[in-house]
């Protein structure tokens, strides 16, 4: 049987749910952005001083955050999401 014929076979045989599971991944798999970046090569150079402080420029405020102030607003959030 023929991969396409396959794959049809199979989307008749899922539930509800799980067809909008299929349709949100062949989404994902078909968009040329998420396949750069999962395509993309891990960027394992350290966060520098330059790159804080030109962010912080873009951003309009200078600060030297320290790593756990920088997660400090993500983890506020997750909570608020969270409960």
């Amino acid at each position: 049987m023929a991969a396409d014929g396959h794959a049809h076979k199979m989307l008749d045989q899922p539930g509800p749910g799980q067809i909008e599971a299929v349709v949100r991944l062949l989404e994902v798999m078909t968009d040329p952005v998420s396949h750069a970046l999962a395509n993309a090569p891990f960027d394992d150079e350290p966060f520098t001083e330059e790159d804080r402080q030109a962010v912080a420029e873009v951003l309009g405020t200078k600060t030297k955050a320290t790593p756990d102030e920088d997660l400090e607003l993500p983890r506020k959030r997750h909570k608020e999401l969270m409960g």
